[in-house]
């Protein structure tokens, strides 16, 4: 299946900043600002450096990816890089069973993969793109400090 641009981004300018953010204060210094949201809730940052970050929001991770944004264009051309951020395969698969995406929504996470959640279709959801981030900032907040295997216990409202 080809995908285009809307597929696999979430236009996110008529989100507030600080609502994508702001649950990952944690982990996010005060200085970067979204400059991109994919459709399967992962965020890429810029400092006033113009070097460029990916919030990988399944893992809690962030990572450094170019020293510019120019850079960050050039490597996501690249097919390997740009799959292994976007995961092309698994946004073919979510619109083939039907979820398509909305304004201002993404793929997000039932259980994020931090806490045992695969990257299988059965385990997203559409979610409006701040709530994405405010979960899965929260949850990775929580299980920072634990051991890898440690046992966790949510409780979800439902």
């Amino acid at each position: 299946m080809e995908l285009s641009w809307d597929d696999i981004t979430v236009d996110i300018s008529e989100v507030n900043p600080k609502r994508l953010t702001e649950a990952w204060s944690w982990l996010l210094p005060n200085t970067l600002e979204p400059i991109l949201v994919s459709s399967v809730g992962d965020m890429f940052l810029k400092d006033k450096t113009d070097e460029v970050y990916w919030l990988n929001t399944g893992m809690g991770k962030l990572t450094k990816v170019a020293a510019s944004e120019n850079e960050f264009i050039v490597k996501m051309n690249d097919p390997k890089i740009a799959d292994d951020w976007f995961m092309f395969d698994l946004i073919s698969e979510l619109k083939t069973t039907g979820m398509q995406l909305m304004e201002g929504y993404l793929y997000s996470y039932i259980l994020p993969p931090i806490i045992g959640g695969q990257y299988i279709t059965d385990n997203f959801e559409l979610t409006d793109a701040a709530s994405h981030f405010e979960y899965c900032g929260k949850i990775h907040e929580q299980v920072k400090d634990l051991p890898d295997g440690a046992i966790v216990e949510f409780e979800f409202d439902v």
